[in-house]
Order: C-alpha cells, then sequence, then structure tokens
C-alpha cells in the first residue's frame, strides 16, 4: 500500500482518514494518544504556570522578572494543542465556519468577561484617584475590546492597544494565528512552517525588545506570535514523526524550569530571547510525552482549566483585591508581600468562581444551540441532496 494511501487515525474519532500522507509511525502515536488521552495534561499544567506568572509578573513588582515571556509560551501550547485537536478534522470534514465557530465558543465568553471586568475596573481606578476620563473613552475601549479590535493609537488612558483590560493583546494575535491556520495553514507542510517560523525570527531579532501590547510596538506582536504559534504546529508534527528523541522528564520538573526562565533579573529581547524561544520548545516537546500520572491528574486538569480566566482576570482583579486589603489596615509599604500573596489568592478564587458558574456553561450552552443546530441544519441537507439525487436517477 502506497504513502498516499495509508490509513490513518483522525484527532476526534480514533478514526482511519486517507490522504494525509504522513509517516509510519504517525499510526501508532496517534491511537496511543486517542486511547490513552483526549487532550495532554503535561501541557495544561505548563499553561497553567505560564498563567500564575504573567499574574505573579503583573502584581509582585519585580518577583518574575521575564514573568511577560508566559505569553510566548502560551502562544507555543496553543499552535500544538490547536494541531492537535483539528488538522485531521479540517483536512477532511471540518468547514472553515466550524473551525471558527469552536474558536469562538472556546474563547469569547473570557473576552466578554474580561473586558466588562476591565471596563469597571478602570472606572473605579480612575475615578478613586481623580483622574477623570470622559464617558465616551471608556465606551469607545470597551467596544474596541469587545470585538477585540486593538487601538492603535493612544487614548486617555495611554498606549496601551487594549486599555480597559490589558493582556487582551494576547488574545488578539492569537485569534489572528487561529484564523490564519484554519484558513489555509493548517494544509501547509513542514518547509512551509519553517519559512514562518524562520522568517519570524529574522523579524524578532530585528525589531529588539518584544511587544505586541502598545501602539509603539504593536506591529512587533506579527513575528512574536509567528514564531511561538507555528513553532507549536512543528512541534506538533515532530511529535507525530517521532524522528526526534525525547527524555522523561516529569511535569513538575519543566515547570521548576519553566519558573527559573521567568526569574531571569534581567530584561531579554532580540538575540537574547532566542535560547529562550528554543528551551520553550524543548520543554513543550518534552511535556507532550508525558503520560498520564494519577497523582498529579487533578492539580493539572485544575491549572489547565483555570489558566484561560487566571490570565483573562487577574488584571482588572487585582486594583480591586488591593483598594480591598488597604481598607482592611495592611500597609502597602511594610506588608506588600502579603498583598501579592492575599490578592493571588482573591484572584485564583474569583477566577475558579468565573469558571465554573460562567464560563463553563456558557461554552456548554453554546456547544449545545450552535453545534447541534449545525448538525441538524448539515443532516438536514444531506437528506435532501439524497433525494434529489434519487429522483434524478433514472
Amino acid at each position: 500500500m502506497g504513502a498516499g494511501c495509508r490509513p490513518q487515525f483522525d484527532t476526534a474519532t480514533g478514526q482511519s482518514v486517507k490522504n494525509l500522507d504522513l509517516p509510519d509511525p504517525f499510526r501508532q502515536i496517534r491511537a496511543h494518544a486517542m486511547t490513552k488521552q483526549n487532550h495532554f495534561l503535561a501541557l495544561d499544567a505548563l499553561r497553567g504556570v505560564a498563567a500564575v506568572s504573567v499574574m505573579l509578573f503583573h502584581i509582585s513588582n519585580g518577583w518574575l522578572p521575564c514573568g511577560y515571556l508566559a505569553v510566548d509560551m502560551f502562544f507555543m501550547l496553543s499552535g500544538f494543542v490547536l494541531a492537535f485537536s483539528y488538522e485531521d478534522r479540517l483536512r477532511n470534514r471540518m468547514s472553515f465556519r466550524e473551525f471558527l465557530l469552536r474558536r469562538f465558543i472556546r474563547l469569547y465568553p473570557m473576552i466578554i468577561a474580561g473586558s466588562v471586568a476591565g471596563l469597571f475596573s478602570s472606572i473605579g481606578r480612575y475615578e478613586l484617584y481623580h483622574h477623570h476620563i470622559q464617558a465616551y473613552s471608556y465606551v469607545v475601549s470597551f467596544l474596541y475590546s469587545l470585538i477585540i479590535l486593538p487601538q492603535i493609537s493612544v487614548t486617555p488612558f495611554g498606549s496601551q492597544i487594549f486599555p480597559l483590560n490589558t493582556v487582551i493583546w494576547s488574545l488578539f494575535f492569537e485569534l489572528i494565528a487561529n484564523i490564519l491556520y484554519g484558513l489555509f495553514l493548517f494544509k501547509s507542510r513542514l518547509p512551509v512552517l519553517l519559512v514562518i517560523v524562520g522568517s519570524s525570527l529574522i523579524a524578532i531579532v530585528l525589531i529588539g525588545p518584544v511587544g505586541g501590547y502598545e501602539t509603539q510596538n504593536f506591529w512587533a506582536g506579527f513575528p512574536r506570535v509567528g514564531f511561538d504559534f507555528f513553532g507549536g504546529v512543528i512541534l506538533y508534527k515532530i511529535y507525530l514523526s517521532n524522528r526526534l528523541p525525547h527524555w522523561r522528564i516529569g511535569p513538575i520538573t519543566l515547570s521548576i524550569a519553566l519558573l527559573a526562565i521567568f526569574s531571569i533579573p534581567t530584561a531579554i529581547d532580540g538575540l537574547t530571547l532566542i535560547p529562550i524561544l528554543f528551551s520553550f520548545s524543548f520543554i513543550v516537546y518534552s511535556a507532550a510525552h508525558i503520560d498520564k500520572i494519577q497523582k498529579y491528574n487533578s492539580i493539572q486538569n485544575l491549572l489547565g482549566a483555570i489558566s484561560y480566566p487566571l490570565y483573562a482576570l487577574h488584571r482588572p482583579l487585582f486594583p480591586v483585591c488591593l483598594f480591598l486589603l488597604i481598607k482592611l489596615g495592611v500597609d502597602m509599604d511594610r506588608q506588600y508581600p502579603i498583598i501579592v500573596f492575599l490578592s493571588s489568592i482573591m484572584i485564583f478564587a474569583g477566577s475558579y468562581f468565573v469558571l465554573k458558574l460562567y464560563d463553563e456553561p456558557l461554552r456548554a450552552y453554546l456547544s449545545r444551540k450552535l453545534l447541534k443546530a449545525k448538525a441538524r441544519s448539515e443532516k438536514s441537507e444531506s437528506k435532501i441532496a439524497s433525494v434529489v439525487k434519487s429522483l434524478a436517477d433514472p
């Protein structure tokens, strides 16, 4: 049987599909993945560690000086996981419209929550400290945030492209990468992806400081997500090929390595970013080969589930925590470590509350209403087509 005719396994169902033209080891690896797990728990844990690191970078005044690089880890993890979840389905039966619908259901509820939280937190923060800003500016920035469009000119709030909740900048670039992948890049072979990643890396080196979040460095976000996201897609293809060696490294060791990178006490950009990005690649590739470890399952599941709400909400929630703790008598100057510790607990609890009472129920509702309605429509169209064909046959 020729290479182009070998039966392969679909990521969603585990059933064989045709014409993927992938190497033989793919069959055993995919079968193993589908029988043992439908996602990678160790990657979930790393996503949670990255979310906590970004939070501490923003609220701790220097505890994790390079915590901002956790965004690059997010992009790389996203590329790997999306390729795992959607590549076969996009090649065989899933339309671009359905792909976008599924990404909308996954991402948009927390974009709404982050935008609303950012609006009220910003109103309280600016008005409380007598920095009066016109209501029109709040409304405009809120609407831009809801439709995930960056404000690439300076606003009354400053130079952030999503000023009410600054972390939404990375979700904008995430969506751009998702759209390009679902539209046509899922079909790309390794040489094309290597050109994208290589040219992105050259641009990163030439630009220097990492960016994407402010008006003055907005365009730097494109090569950043280009290298990270499509680097994750390449890692997935390498994972499937089973042609590179891997080492049995546990999730705790990989998490410590990630935290050690985020703790580097100097700014990393340009040429110095290259070894860091390849270190992230090694960590992701190693984590993908970790089988489920029973005693860590619940922790890894929790870290993976909480990562997105924690990332989307920590910026607007922290000023609220800070205000409450100061009102309770905690000294901001002398007891700031206590503020960071208690705020982290409050933000984590608030994010978990939003996850369980808002995000998961809303995503389940949207999946029932939108995806099942689409499936019923496609089934009806198929029946109509069958009837028309039978009538047309002599």
